[in-house]
């Protein structure tokens, strides 16, 4: 890994990055960094494990394109669920992180909670997008997942 924090350019999947932040948040760079290569958020045990691509505020190309899409596929996801019935965007993304697990918190730190959205619930981040913010929250679109976590969305509860 460079030796330069949050230089990601040379680093490998298996070498989490380090970043300083001026809130002293660890798992995120600052919004507007580079990262071109999947950043890793730790588990409670300080072992790598929540792998993703970052999208938010990240000016990489490709990136900036897969946030479009996930934010475009996560609104046509809640679109489809309100005609089923479900209309309460609170309401859903609260039974999806109390009642299905589709969405769980992996990790909390001064910027915010960090979320993960399982496979195939695209409609939590669509009613998380309709929401906005949530018990002193505002919802962001994180990233998507990486190795064992593809086809996952993260999302960022920034304080």
């Amino acid at each position: 890994m460079s030796s330069q924090r949050g230089d990601t350019s040379r680093m490998t999947m298996s070498d989490p990055p380090s970043f300083a932040y001026p809130q002293n948040d660890s798992r995120l760079p600052p919004p507007g960094t580079a990262c071109p290569k999947p950043i890793c958020i730790r588990d409670a045990s300080n072992k790598p494990k929540w792998w993703f691509n970052l999208t938010y505020s990240n000016p990489c190309p490709p990136h900036v394109q897969l946030h479009t899409s996930i934010s475009s596929a996560a609104q046509k996801a809640w679109a489809e669920k309100k005609r089923g019935g479900s209309t309460d965007a609170k309401m859903a993304v609260l039974q999806a992180m109390q009642m299905t697990k589709e969405m769980k918190e992996i990790s909390d730190g001064p910027r915010g909670k960090v979320y993960a959205v399982k496979k195939g619930s695209d409609w939590v981040l669509g009613a998380c997008l309709e929401m906005g913010s949530m018990q002193g929250m505002t919802w962001r679109v994180l990233g998507t997942g990486v190795k064992a976590f593809e086809g996952w969305t993260f999302v960022l509860g920034e304080k």
